[in-house]
């Protein structure tokens, strides 16, 4: 999806990746998103949810440490977060424009 294809993006940028990098990364990395969004939908328990999620991490990891090694490929997830953190933003401010374009009618 687009979202997923925004943060494998953003984190190749970031991660400055080179096109071999990238291209052997990119499967784990949409593998790793999937994951993510079934436990965020399957998993009620927060303490279940929380160890599911760090069960893939470490998974993704382990297959991202012989392509980008160790340091980058911890990095992945930091610029994961500030991916999201990013994504937030905007649609917090999109959110406000509207509200700003409601109130000037």
């Amino acid at each position: 999806d687009r979202v997923g294809k925004g943060m494998f993006l953003f984190i190749k940028n970031n991660l400055q990746m080179t096109e071999e990098e990238a291209k052997k990364s990119e499967p784990i990395v949409s593998q790793y998103i999937i994951d993510m969004r079934r436990v965020q939908l399957e998993y009620t328990d927060a303490l279940e949810k929380q160890q599911q999620k760090a069960t893939i991490r470490v998974n993704c990891r382990n297959q991202l440490v012989p392509i980008l090694g160790q340091i980058r490929a911890n990095r992945v997830f930091v610029e994961e977060a500030r991916f999201r953190n990013e994504v937030r933003k905007l649609l917090q401010q999109r959110k406000n424009q509207q509200k700003k374009r409601r109130k000037s009618i």
